[in-house]
């Protein structure tokens, strides 16, 4: 048998509080974030109440002095912010060096319908496809650009119907206008997919897609 390890009592004190801290960094290399920083929390009630400039400059702020995943995250909100606010090139330079690989759920999220509107804004269709397609669930925050950039996408590489299916997502959360102006442009891109692959795509969507009834009308 072998003889029991005895720790001493420091020793034990230290790893108690060592434990936790290492715990946390080891959260933050994989990219998840167990606690919510203050600063994060601000630039947040400032997106909610629609001011994305003071968000962006919150998180921009929290980047410049944050290090590893911690970093690609502020950076990648302050991106998206910027984005909203309609200022593409602050939203460029924030997302410059971020490293995709090191962000999780929505950030992930909000990485890659970043780079995707930096492609369409680049004439490159194709690559903002790529960088669109769908893998799990959308924020709800980010969904009307999210729609609307993968629906401009598939229109400019040809698959009128995938881009009419991501209007009939996109139309309920649009303003009445923006929404009227939606319904009026779905039948426009219905009327260039052929009637067979309309038919036979339109019976492959899910039960209750809101694209239905359009399509129904096209047929």
């Amino acid at each position: 048998m072998k003889p029991a390890v005895i720790i001493p009592a420091v020793m034990k004190h230290v790893l108690t509080l060592l434990l936790p801290m290492l715990i946390l960094a080891g959260c933050a290399s994989m990219g998840e974030v167990t606690e919510t920083p203050p600063e994060w929390r601000a630039a947040d009630s400032q997106l909610a109440a629609g001011d994305a400039r003071a968000a962006a400059q919150i998180y921009e702020s929290f980047a410049a002095n944050a290090r590893g995943s911690m970093h690609d995250i502020a950076a990648t909100r302050a991106a998206s912010a910027w984005q909203q606010a309609g200022d593409a090139a602050a939203a460029r330079r924030d997302l410059n060096g971020v490293d995709g690989k090191r962000l999780h759920g929505d950030d992930a999220v909000r990485y890659r319908l970043l780079r995707g509107e930096f492609a369409l804004s680049d004439n490159q269709p194709a690559q903002a496809s790529g960088w669109l397609q769908p893998s799990g669930a959308i924020p709800a925050s980010l969904k009307v650009r999210w729609h609307r950039a993968r629906s401009s996408a598939l229109d400019q590489t040809g698959d009128r119907f995938s881009a009419a299916t991501e209007l009939a997502v996109l139309e309920p959360l649009l303003p009445r206008k923006e929404s009227a102006d939606v319904r009026q442009r779905i039948p426009r891109l219905l009327a260039k997919v052929d009637n067979a692959s309309l038919s036979s795509r339109t019976a492959a969507l899910p039960a209750g897609h809101p694209l239905y009834v359009y399509a129904g009308r096209a047929l």
